[in-house]
């Protein structure tokens, strides 16, 4: 029974394992077998002092938590870990460098920072990846600063050393009370979004009897919304992430940080969605603006927010609003003459509204203008009057678009003129006629038009 306890025990102990040492020219080296527990307490378990040249066998014994330290009289140390020498086979001794080193310790956790920042007289970005252990050796003496940066950009406490010459400065990089969130939105969502946000949601204190809704502190926006994201190094606490389209909400998630676990946050896309296309007699208006102001009621427990999208070159629109409801539907773009407000319900899930606008299109030509000079362009109807005054522009003057047919006077002033009210007709006005079977009319003017 003896025997077969012995044996238990020698084959649970880890297997001796042994590379090769060198250097090109013979130098005393003090060579320590260490081990560094949980906490970060390294423990010296032999050492040898010797000296190295043709290539000798070095003997250690693998595991986790046990290390291999090179020192030099008068010289930074370099620590490699057992697995470091494995995977080396034959290792050239460590260059004889002036300085201490630094030796970070990184545990395995749930949560970990991406990267760690050294500031000191010798400052480095070093990520971290799956590495456990980093050695920092030929570090000038003095005090550093390093800083544990998350995925995301979140930043840890800070951590302050003192590197001193010809000595290890150990420093265990502990699990931080900080979570993380893994955001997976629908397609619809992140398709649809211009912006990601996050906030934090802080529940004011307004005692036990009244409950109002929680305050929201943005943490981090970004304008590269995507899909997946993942951000680290969050507090505990109650979160929210929003993905936007201009001032409407594509899709939302409040979720929980619980420290050192990693929360799984699903996005779904939003409930109302409209599509349209807007044209002018049957041919598309592009690079309008179509905007959706809700109608809010008095038991909303928050204003609902407006929503705003432009039509492309071929006068198709599509836009997430933020919860059913009555909305006041509006199409703008520069010169359209017809009123194109309107309010109109729109339900859960997919909506369809268009703008089929009918009108004429009045044109206005002006030669002899450099293109810099302020001009007030004026066209007076039966219906409709209307006023621009332009400034510069390389190209013709945008025409007047969706005006009722009928009869107009159209004029051309100076950009300052302010003395003639819009009701009154300057005596060079010319008449323009347009109608469903001439909607286009082209009239053309001398600057400076008077």
């Amino acid at each position: 029974m003896r025997w077969l306890l012995l044996a238990a025990v020698l084959v649970s102990q880890p297997a001796t394992q042994s590379i090769q040492i060198w250097s090109e020219h013979p130098i005393a080296v003090d060579i320590e077998w260490l081990t560094i527990d949980e906490a970060g307490k390294p423990t010296v378990t032999a050492r040898r002092e010797t000296a190295i040249g043709p290539p000798v066998p070095l003997e250690f014994t693998p595991g986790v938590d046990r290390y291999v330290r090179f020192s030099y009289r008068g010289a930074s140390p370099r620590t490699y870990s057992t697995a470091e020498l494995i995977k080396a086979r034959k290792l050239h001794v460590p260059n004889v460098l002036p300085g201490g080193e630094l030796l970070l310790i990184v545990p395995r956790m749930t949560v970990r920072p991406a990267q760690l920042v050294i500031e000191g007289p010798r400052g480095r970005t070093l990520p971290l990846d799956g590495a456990t252990h980093i050695s920092l050796s030929g570090m000038t003496a003095g005090e550093y600063h390093i800083v544990p940066v998350y995925n995301g950009g979140f930043k840890g406490a800070v951590k302050t050393v003192a590197v001193l010459a010809a000595e290890t400065t150990l420093l265990y990089v502990a699990p931080e009370a900080v979570g993380a969130v893994r955001v997976i939105a629908a397609p619809d969502v992140c398709d649809a979004a211009t912006e990601m946000g996050l906030n934090t949601l802080v529940v004011p204190n307004v005692g036990a009897a009244f409950k109002g809704p929680p305050n929201r502190v943005r943490l981090i926006s970004t304008r590269d919304p995507r899909c997946e994201m993942t951000f680290a190094g969050l507090g505990a606490g109650q979160f929210e992430v929003v993905y936007r389209r201009g001032g409407a909400s594509t899709g939302s998630s409040a979720f929980e940080i619980v420290p050192q676990q990693v929360s799984i946050v699903d996005v779904a896309g939003t409930s109302v969605r409209v599509e349209g296309r807007a044209t002018l007699n049957g041919k598309p208006i592009a690079d309008a603006s179509v905007t959706f102001a809700p109608r809010q009621t008095p038991n909303q427990q928050r204003p609902m927010q407006a929503a705003e999208t432009k039509t492309d070159a071929e006068g198709y629109y599509s836009v997430p609003l933020e919860a059913a409801g009555t909305y006041s539907v509006m199409l703008r773009r520069a010169r359209l003459g017809v009123p194109s407000s309107r309010l109109v319900e729109f339900v859960v899930g997919r909506n369809f509204h268009d703008f089929m606008l009918t009108g004429g299109t009045i044109k206005v030509e002006l030669t002899g203008w450099d293109g810099r000079t302020s001009v007030q362009v004026r066209v007076q109807g039966p219906t409709s009057s209307i006023s621009v005054t332009t400034f510069s522009t390389r190209g013709p003057l945008p025409p007047f678009e969706a005006m009722p047919f009928g009869t107009y006077k159209v004029s051309v002033l100076p950009g300052n003129a302010r003395g003639s009210a819009i009701s009154s007709t300057p005596p060079d006005a010319k008449t323009v006629i347009i109608s469903a079977s001439s909607p286009e009319a082209t009239v053309s003017f001398q600057f400076p038009g008077r």
